[in-house]
């Protein structure tokens, strides 16, 4: 019997606390027919963050995660890895795409990085942060609310 593991990182929800999602799986024939289907496989976003860390500690590419908290006032995480060494760029753009800061601009070695951005001085406002490596840009939407 073969045996395969796979595994899923669901990103829309695994900063979101006390969350719960519900997911079956189901596995097709290549004709389309239905091989077969699981149970519903709940799960909570404290175990799913626990998983996620560790899937992160050795990446197998890079990623920019969503900020956490978003909205937030007037301070919020970014959290990105790196599947190997590289030269990193971390820039939080206004709505209207004019540099607003540099958080990170430096070599950065393999792994997971996480860096505080401080809004305090900021008008309320929908914000772009984005992480460029040698193979990666990568932008995502953040909210300050104050």
């Amino acid at each position: 019997m073969l045996q395969t593991t796979y595994s899923y990182i669901d990103l829309d929800y695994m900063r979101a606390a006390g969350l719960q999602a519900r997911y079956y799986i189901k596995a097709y024939h290549e004709d389309g027919s239905v091989i077969s289907t699981t149970n519903t496989v709940t799960t909570s976003v404290a175990s799913w963050k626990q998983s996620i860390e560790k899937v992160d500690s050795n990446p197998s590419s890079s990623l920019l995660l969503q900020n956490y908290p978003n909205p937030f006032n007037p301070t919020t995480k970014i959290k990105y890895s790196l599947s190997q060494s590289s030269p990193v760029t971390l820039k939080i753009y206004d709505s209207f795409g004019r540099d607003v800061m540099t958080l990170v601009n430096e070599v950065k070695t393999e792994g997971v990085h996480e860096r505080e951005f401080d809004a305090s001085n900021l008008a309320s406002g929908i914000y772009f942060y984005q992480l460029k490596t040698n193979s990666v840009v990568d932008t995502r939407k953040m909210m300050l609310i104050k």
